[in-house]
């Protein structure tokens, strides 16, 4: 268990890069924001299932509180996200500059500049409207298969909060994500590699362990391919992270010897399997 108590234990040797993560802050990060954006949306959800279960459709504007209620919550977790890989790559170049590295000129990544923080919070916007929906649909389904009024109250309500649970899960990591890649995409000099790391899971699946330690250029087709949660059986239940460097000395094991490195070796296509429910 990596996190007890606020001490955390690695799984793997730590990188340099993962060395600047304060891994049981973003632990506590994960888990504090999934409970706040559930809680701050489990009142809409519930007046979603209530208006299925009377009336036989939620209305247009309980559903529109859920997707605000959502979106709000997710795009805190986003500029948390962001604020942590800000301190991170700060705190890593500072120890770069201190043992006098070089650090490689982010100039040949002009297009990194094209996404930012403004595209992210709307990609954002579009999941908890999604999210919202997707609640209001689960609790038609189980009213639809009610008897009477207070079976498709309860079954209804019971079907919102499930839902809406699963869908946190899932959106609160990715949020996460998110902010953390628009903070390097809008660094002045974007940070040239990403790692994944799965330093924090509890219950590691095969795919994730396969994934830990994949390292990708920042902004390439590949980095958005690897970006948790993808790849990931428990889908929302992912705790894995992109952690960013300057250099592949900053990502690679502490059994590597020091010097030159070599080139990053190509990533093998990766088929990820279908994400199922938290």
């Amino acid at each position: 268990m990596p996190v007890v108590d606020g001490v955390f234990t690695p799984r793997l040797p730590l990188t340099l890069a993962e060395q600047h993560v304060d891994f049981p802050a973003v632990d506590a990060t994960i888990v504090g924001r999934r409970r706040e954006v559930e809680r701050a949306a489990l009142g809409p959800a519930r007046a979603v299932a209530a208006g299925v279960a009377w009336f036989g459709l939620p209305s247009m504007a309980s559903v529109a509180r859920l997707e605000v209620a959502l979106d709000l919550g997710l795009r805190r977790t986003v500029r948390l996200g962001a604020a942590q890989v800000r301190r991170e790559v700060r705190d890593l170049r500072a120890a770069a500059a201190a043992e006098a590295r070089e650090v490689p000129d982010a100039g040949r990544y002009p297009e990194l500049a094209r996404l930012g923080l403004a595209g992210i919070l709307e990609f954002i916007r579009r999941r908890a409207r999604d999210a919202a929906h997707a609640v209001a649909a689960a609790a038609a389904a189980a009213a639809a298969a009610g008897d009477d009024e207070t079976v498709r109250v309860a079954v209804a309500l019971q079907a919102a909060a499930r839902t809406l649970h699963n869908q946190v899960l899932e959106l609160v990591g990715e949020a996460l994500n998110l902010g953390r890649t628009a903070a390097a995409l809008e660094m002045s000099r974007p940070p040239q590699f990403a790692m994944r790391s799965e330093q924090l899971d509890k219950g590691t699946c095969d795919p994730c362990i396969r994934l830990h330690g994949e390292v990708v250029e920042v902004g390439s087709a590949s980095y958005f391919d690897y970006l948790p949660p993808a790849g990931c059986l428990g889908g929302g239940r992912c705790r894995g992270l992109v952690v960013f460097a300057d250099g592949p000395e900053q990502v690679r094991g502490p059994e590597t010897p020091p010097g030159p490195q070599p080139d990053l070796a190509p990533i093998p296509p990766v088929r990820f399997p279908e994400r199922r429910a938290a």
